[in-house]
């Protein structure tokens, strides 16, 4: 369901996080501006719907090529590059980009001819596309995830997330921007901390035909080890577990 990239998190750890009141239980809740919901705009020909397509309600390359009359151009290279008939490659798509477009531009409101909003849509998407963004490690530690939501509190803004759980294609990245997220934390013993994240991230599985809000919830178990009231980003006790409440629940 997405891009192909190696990437966990969007987001620049760069900074200073502020200490951490270790006699709290609870951090947040804490939020910015909800991203809109959208579409991942997949590259395999068998998952509709395309930023390629010459024919059905959307034409988003197209009709951009119609509207700068400058026949085929912009069409012909997503046709050769964001396109795949390999189904192992189904997953391919726009998740990334979208990501950030959902909250970094305004949604588009209404129809402008030729386009329609959907076009609208996936034009601001394809623009954030292979954009070069600050990026964290893969296989991030459950310390390394609480000072990325931190970002959410301290710099105002969203961080764009991978959070694939499947199994048997460990290479897939389903990125999603989290824009809401509260933390429960409690002492096990010396400085080790069992945690709970509750995170709410915007969903791109709606066709893009209208203005929209749909959150997803998630929760995640991990365990931290504290020095001077902050997380520590090396030193993780076990994983970083993944769970949905209640499955595509939303808010």
């Amino acid at each position: 369901m997405k891009t192909r990239g190696w990437l966990f998190l969007l987001t620049c750890l760069l900074g200073s996080f502020g200490a951490l009141d270790v006699n709290a239980a609870v951090e947040g809740p804490y939020s910015v501006s909800e991203p809109w919901a959208g579409w991942w705009w997949p590259w395999y020909t068998r998952v509709s719907t395309h930023l390629y397509d010459t024919t059905g309600t959307l034409q988003p390359m197209s009709r951009y090529d119609t509207y700068f009359n400058q026949p085929g151009s912009a069409y012909n290279w997503e046709y050769s590059n964001h396109r795949t008939t390999d189904s192992a490659s189904s997953w391919y798509g726009h998740c990334d980009a979208w990501s950030a477009a959902s909250y970094l531009e305004r949604e588009p409101s209404a129809d402008r001819t030729p386009f329609k909003m959907g076009d609208l849509e996936g034009l601001l998407t394809e623009t954030y596309m292979e954009r070069s963004f600050d990026r964290y490690y893969d296989n991030m530690t459950p310390g390394d995830f609480w000072l990325a939501l931190r970002k959410i509190k301290n710099e105002r803004h969203v961080v764009i997330m991978d959070l694939y759980q499947g199994s048997g294609s460990g290479d897939q990245v389903w990125n999603y921007p989290v824009y809401w997220y509260q933390l429960t934390y409690t002492l096990r013993s010396g400085s080790t901390y069992d945690c709970v994240f509750d995170i709410r991230v915007e969903d791109d599985s709606y066709r893009p035909d209208g203005t929209s809000h749909h959150s997803i919830s998630l929760r995640y178990y991990g365990s931290v080890q504290m020095s001077g009231g902050n997380p520590l980003l090396e030193r993780a006790v076990g994983g970083l577990h993944f769970r949905i409440p209640s499955a595509h629940h939303r808010i």
